[in-house]
């Protein structure tokens, strides 16, 4: 007789199976509503790209100007974002890029292959959907630990280098099974000596992606995006990378004083158009607690800075933007 604990292993497996269904029919969609679509639409790398965190789908729709990126996190054998996936694959309004999260998974698991069946099924249902267009999966961020880090703040983050990066070359090969269409952003939180040694190889990382958030109490309130780039980013070590980068989370925690954040706001547009590696600086537009209300799209003003920066990124004729839209 299965026990309980047997019976509910496959119990993530089987919600992806009805989500998948879910999505398939969703796919049949795509080609009914399509009507300008002739190929593969991809991230060019010769153009700039706008990227947002996206919480709530009204909000996206709100905006006068859309950003050409939507990111939003989802957990290791949880629910997926199925209306986020259809604006993208549907409505062709973004391409996504999903922060991938395993939660308190063994690596040595993935290494393994028990987790096969699960990872191709949940890749299966993102092309299922976005058939035509890049996905952008960003798996196990922030996995890097420096000495003066007080705690740890992912499960993965107590994963060795060698079987992180065993992991990510397993899940990039199923990858490949699937589709195409699926691009890997490998993406430490910060590009030093720390981060070198979980990176998986040029042949496994399409992106490399890097998260600048900051908080409201870090050591040095940095007034322009460059200077925090450049310094804790360190940018110089980035460059050793032969790939494009994703800023993945570009955010700036709220102090009250809306002339500063309205400037460094600004400033990250500034540093997209100046630094030539970077095709896609994505803002991250959310409040976590007190210590980063990173979240602007609240704000008229901070709103107008982020419309008028895209807005001068078409000017200049730098800015990619979905070819299809929504007949």
């Amino acid at each position: 007789m299965k026990t309980e604990k047997q019976k509910n292993r496959h119990l993530p497996w089987l919600i992806l199976t009805l989500i998948f269904i879910l999505l398939a029919a969703l796919a049949v969609f795509v080609y009914i509503r399509r009507d300008s679509l002739d190929e593969h639409e991809f991230l060019d790398n010769s153009k700039k790209h706008v990227g947002l965190h996206v919480e709530e789908l009204d909000e996206f729709y709100s905006l006068e100007e859309k950003p050409q990126i939507i990111g939003w996190f989802e957990h290791w054998g949880q629910e997926e974002s199925v209306e986020k996936l259809a604006l993208c694959g549907i409505r062709h309004e973004a391409f996504p890029m999903i922060s991938w999260m395993p939660d308190n998974i063994s690596f040595q698991d993935i290494i393994d292959g028990k987790y096969d069946d699960y990872i191709k099924q949940y890749l299966k249902n993102k092309v299922a959907v976005c058939t035509d267009i890049d996905v952008l999966i960003r798996f196990a961020h922030e996995m890097e630990v420096r000495p003066n880090y007080r705690f740890r703040w992912y499960s993965w983050q107590d994963e060795s280098p060698e079987t992180y990066k065993a992991a990510w070359i397993h899940m990039v090969n199923l990858s490949r099974t699937v589709s195409p269409n699926i691009k890997w952003v490998w993406s430490p939180n910060r590009s030093d000596e720390y981060s070198d040694p979980y990176y998986p190889g040029d042949d496994y990382v399409d992106y490399v992606g890097i998260t600048m958030d900051l908080e409201l109490t870090h050591h040095i309130r940095y007034k322009k995006f460059q200077d925090f780039y450049d310094t804790e980013g360190q940018r110089k070590h980035l460059l050793n990378f032969p790939k494009d980068v994703i800023v993945c989370e570009a955010g700036y925690a709220e102090s009250g004083d809306h002339d500063e954040k309205a400037a460094y706001l600004e400033s990250i547009y500034d540093g997209l158009k100046d630094n030539d590696e970077l095709i896609a600086v994505v803002f991250f537009n959310k409040d976590v607690d007190a210590n980063r209300l990173f979240r602007f799209t609240h704000n008229d003003r901070y709103l107008q800075v982020f419309y008028d920066g895209i807005r001068e990124l078409r000017k200049l004729e730098i800015l990619h933007e979905p070819t299809y839209q929504t007949a």
